[in-house]
């Protein structure tokens, strides 16, 4: 598994809490990230450690980056 990039998860946390503090919510539907979670899996970026499937671009855990609307795809593919 490649490390986390330490800085970019500062970043996305810090994102993430501005985001919450404004709008009380930080999860899309289940829809928006099962449409994720699928551009996600036929990706050749993506890789999977058992249950465990990170991105080889940004080293995110891929399952939990799909459900918080103030992330986005790092090759823009999602949609939504």
């Amino acid at each position: 598994m490649k490390p986390f990039d330490l800085k970019k998860a500062a970043s996305s946390a810090w994102r993430a809490l501005k985001y919450f503090v404004k709008h009380r919510s930080l999860a899309v539907s289940e829809g928006v990230k099962a449409q994720r979670l699928k551009v996600c899996d036929s990706c050749p970026y993506l890789h999977r450690w058992g249950r465990l499937h990170q991105c080889r671009v940004c080293t995110c855990l891929v399952h939990a980056k799909a459900g918080l609307i103030t992330e986005s795809c790092p090759k823009n593919l999602w949609t939504s």
